[in-house]
């Protein structure tokens, strides 16, 4: 047994302690991901302008590789910690809340919101923000819980489902439905492909859209 898999530890913890789990220990948060995805990256590459805000940047793993690339890359982060670490790392970053940037209309030629809106508790609000500040376009990824229907022929379900921080789900419709509410020019697709030796059938985890202005 890999003792680095997710939730392997706090279970031993559990067992040790004779303790029942609650709810609260099982559907936790993890820490926001150090690592850019290369295939996101690829696609916001792709799409994007010169100028580009990150709304929810985390510890800043997008802003580090496209700045790298060669774009001017500024984010927002709710979290005060987070935002430390960004600016320790020299990261153009502010604290700031999604649904309410205190940035001019058009500032960006892109906005990303790459795995943001599952977790806001007013997506709606934040997505007008990021149409105002937005000039060409916005980028937006965001976990795909179209596939748990057929995944349960498995009994199998991405652990990443489980975060407790995710307030919003979306199918890839029910991302598109949403984003119809700011543009007509909407491209989505799926990605992310869910690798395991016993299913042989490709389950994409992610959505990404791109969104004209």
């Amino acid at each position: 047994m890999d003792t680095n898999l997710p939730y392997y530890q706090a279970l031993r913890n559990f067992e040790r302690k004779k303790l029942i789990p609650h709810r609260s220990n099982i559907y936790g948060s993890g820490p926001p991901s150090p690592i850019a995805s290369e295939e996101t990256l690829s696609y916001i590459t792709a799409n994007c302008g010169q100028e580009i805000l990150d709304i929810g940047c985390g510890i800043g793993a997008y802003i580090k590789k496209l700045r790298e690339i060669g774009y001017n890359c500024t984010g927002i982060e709710n979290s005060e910690e987070n935002v430390k670490k960004c600016l320790r790392a020299k990261l153009e970053v502010k604290q700031m809340n999604a649904e309410n940037l205190r940035f001019k209309d058009k500032s960006f030629d892109t906005v990303l919101m790459i795995e943001v809106l599952e977790h806001l508790s007013n997506p709606i609000q934040a997505l007008k923000e990021a149409f105002r500040v937005a000039k060409k376009n916005i980028l937006i990824s965001v976990p795909n819980i179209g596939i748990i229907p057929e995944m349960s022929k498995y009994q199998v379900i991405p652990w990443h489902m489980l975060e407790a921080s995710h307030l919003n789900f979306f199918t890839p419709q029910i991302l598109k439905n949403t984003l119809k509410k700011f543009s007509k020019k909407i491209k989505i697709f799926t990605y992310g492909s869910f690798a395991s030796w016993a299913i042989k059938e490709d389950f994409h985890l992610h959505i990404f859209a791109i969104v004209r202005i």
